[in-house]
């Protein structure tokens, strides 16, 4: 007769527990590395005046982004159900830093790794990152020779103002001296000077 199968270990319908690799090399999670960069992004865009203190939903969508996290499962539709999840109602749209580790294991947990691995990834950045928006090459703005009209001769100049503008001296209502009426009284005492000096 053939020899009976092997039987499992486990109790029928009982499946055995999956061991995941990653949470056992896992390293601890550094609070204060994890709220320095929670502090970083709470106060991205802010003035020095201002006080911050708390992670809206776009800049938990830029953190993730700088991190790389939104990749595989977790998207940025997944981050606003999230977000909304974590944040407390009623109350300002904002994450405190408490909030923010619920979202990261939310997160987490859709990613399928461990809590402790996506932290230190979020531990990992020193800060936002910024980014400018690079215009593209246009021919004809960035190539002299291309030019044409006053621009293909040099382009226009603003230090030769002789002939275009009037800057000899003016009084602060703006008329000029050297075209301003003397006074009635100035007038008098200069034509009474020279009968003055014939009688003395």
């Amino acid at each position: 007769d053939p020899a009976p199968p092997p039987q499992s270990p486990f109790p029928e319908g009982a499946r055995p527990a999956r061991t995941n690799t990653m949470a056992s090399t896992a390293p601890d999670v550094d609070e204060a590395a994890l709220e320095r960069v929670f502090r970083g992004y709470a106060s991205f865009g802010a003035s020095s005046m201002q006080r911050v203190d708390g992670l809206d939903s776009a800049k938990l969508t830029k953190l993730a982004r700088d991190c790389r996290l939104l990749s595989g499962p977790l998207r940025s539709q997944d981050l606003d159900i999230i977000f909304a999840k974590c944040v407390v109602q009623p109350g300002p749209r904002r994450l405190r830093f408490e909030q923010f580790k619920q979202a990261l294991r939310l997160m987490a947990a859709k990613k399928g790794v461990p809590y402790e691995s996506l932290a230190a990834a979020v531990c990992e950045m020193e800060g936002p990152s910024i980014s400018g928006t690079r215009p593209d090459a246009v021919a004809f703005h960035d190539d002299p020779r291309l030019h044409t009209g006053v621009h293909a001769r040099g382009g226009p100049t603003n230090v030769d103002t002789s002939r275009l503008t009037d800057r000899s001296a003016a009084d602060v209502r703006g008329v000029k001296v050297a075209r301003a009426r003397p006074d009635p009284a100035q007038r008098r005492a200069a034509a009474a000077a020279p009968a003055a000096a014939a009688a003395a």
